[in-house]
């Protein structure tokens, strides 16, 4: 039996191999967890303060004084960033979406040695651009967070 310690490491490396494929997976389906989290809690907020600044400014709307015209016309452009920032992270999920789709061809290629098709060329790409717009993303929330804020001053 010359070959029982071949076969031996054989099978420890194959379940090596195999716990570390297990724990790779369950750490990029917890970052797709924790995106999907993030993306929806911005869908949420940026969403509720528009929501919030027309009921605010249909409050005002009955009033007729310079003040608050100019506290209409702050809200006005809080009101602009805050849709720009759920448009791009409406964006975001978006390209997030093609990234896992550009994901799976490239592991399918990877794998099963299937032809590489432009989505698997392209993954990296629309990786970083989902995170790009994200980040645009929170940068127009937090200005229009800033922006309604100077309305009220």
């Amino acid at each position: 039996m010359p070959d029982a310690p071949f076969n031996f490491e054989l099978t420890k490396a194959i379940e090596d191999h195999k716990a570390g494929l297990t724990l790779l997976t369950q750490q990029q389906k917890l970052s797709v967890d924790l995106a999907t989290v993030v993306i929806r809690s911005m869908i949420l907020v940026n969403g509720g303060a528009i929501v919030a600044i027309l009921t605010f400014m249909g409050n005002l709307s009955n009033r007729d004084s310079d003040a608050t015209h100019r506290l209409v016309g702050g809200m006005r452009e809080a009101l602009a960033w805050f849709g720009t920032a759920l448009f791009l992270v409406l964006l975001a999920a978006f390209l997030a979406y093609l990234s896992l789709t550009a994901g799976t061809q490239v592991i399918s290629h990877q794998l099963l040695g299937r032809r590489e098709t432009i989505w698997a060329k392209k993954h990296g790409w629309i990786k970083r651009a989902a995170f790009a717009v994200g980040v645009l993303s929170f940068a127009a929330f937090t200005l229009a967070l800033y922006r309604a804020v100077l309305a009220f001053q």
